[in-house]
């Protein structure tokens, strides 16, 4: 089963959030990950955008734009 999106982090224990980004590109068939960090220097986010992520945003996130991002997703691939 495929999910319809996943988060992601950067820093964690054993693999990498790069690391795991490129695995689960190779994983899933046209993945949505969105990265959430802490980590929003111009070289990171470049990086994570350049591995296939679909969007960067910074840690802690607020609510609203949580939600009108995963609106966003919902409506891009036909969820209701």
């Amino acid at each position: 089963e495929e999910p319809d999106f996943a988060f992601l982090d950067l820093t964690m224990p054993v693999m990498d959030g790069f690391d795991a980004l490129v695995q689960i590109q190779k994983d899933f068939s046209d993945p949505i990950v969105i990265i959430l960090t802490a980590d929003i220097q111009t070289g990171s986010v470049a990086k994570c955008m350049e591995y296939g992520a679909y969007t960067v945003i910074k840690k802690l996130p607020k609510k609203d734009i949580v939600f009108k991002l995963l609106d966003d997703i919902y409506e891009e691939i036909g969820v209701n």
